[in-house]
Protein backbone atom coordinates (compact mmCIF):
# COMPACT_ATOMS: atom_id res chain seq x y z
CA UNK A 1 0.00 0.00 0.00
CA UNK A 2 2.68 2.35 0.51
CA UNK A 3 4.59 1.61 -2.85
CA UNK A 4 1.31 2.87 -4.56
CA UNK A 5 0.90 5.78 -2.13
CA UNK A 6 4.40 7.05 -2.77
CA UNK A 7 3.50 6.83 -6.34
CA UNK A 8 0.35 8.90 -6.06
CA UNK A 9 1.55 11.29 -4.27
CA UNK A 10 5.31 11.97 -5.63
CA UNK A 11 6.75 14.21 -7.88
CA UNK A 12 7.17 12.91 -11.58
CA UNK A 13 10.23 12.59 -12.85
CA UNK A 14 12.41 16.46 -13.60
CA UNK A 15 8.58 17.80 -12.83
CA UNK A 16 10.14 20.94 -10.63
CA UNK A 17 13.82 20.45 -12.50
CA UNK A 18 13.56 20.93 -16.23
CA UNK A 19 13.12 24.44 -16.21
CA UNK A 20 16.69 26.13 -15.24
CA UNK A 21 15.04 29.77 -14.87
CA UNK A 22 12.37 28.32 -12.45
CA UNK A 23 15.09 26.93 -10.40
CA UNK A 24 17.61 30.12 -10.60
CA UNK A 25 14.27 31.89 -9.18
CA UNK A 26 13.43 29.40 -6.72
CA UNK A 27 17.34 29.43 -5.68
CA UNK A 28 16.50 33.44 -5.30
CA UNK A 29 13.65 32.96 -3.39
CA UNK A 30 15.19 31.13 -1.00
CA UNK A 31 18.03 33.52 -0.37
CA UNK A 32 15.66 36.49 0.36
CA UNK A 33 13.48 33.88 2.71
CA UNK A 34 16.66 32.49 4.36
CA UNK A 35 17.35 36.29 4.89
CA UNK A 36 14.11 37.26 6.00
CA UNK A 37 14.10 34.06 8.90
CA UNK A 38 17.32 35.17 9.84
CA UNK A 39 16.68 38.59 10.75
CA UNK A 40 13.26 37.96 12.41
CA UNK A 41 15.22 35.50 14.87
CA UNK A 42 18.21 37.50 15.77
CA UNK A 43 15.17 40.60 16.56
CA UNK A 44 13.72 37.79 18.67
CA UNK A 45 16.55 36.57 20.62
CA UNK A 46 17.86 40.14 20.72
CA UNK A 47 14.47 41.46 22.24
CA UNK A 48 14.52 38.14 24.28
CA UNK A 49 17.84 39.17 25.81
CA UNK A 50 16.92 42.51 26.46
CA UNK A 51 13.38 41.41 28.52
CA UNK A 52 15.86 38.74 30.64
CA UNK A 53 18.55 41.55 31.58
CA UNK A 54 15.35 44.02 32.36
CA UNK A 55 14.47 41.15 34.22
CA UNK A 56 17.43 40.56 36.32
CA UNK A 57 17.48 44.37 37.12
CA UNK A 58 13.89 44.49 38.70
CA UNK A 59 15.13 41.46 40.68
CA UNK A 60 18.55 42.82 41.46
CA UNK A 61 16.96 45.54 43.16
CA UNK A 62 14.27 43.69 44.60
CA UNK A 63 17.20 41.65 46.87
Amino acid sequence: MKDVEALYFRAENETRTRDPQLGKLMLYQLSYFRLLIYNVLSNFIFYLLHVILKVCEVLCDIF
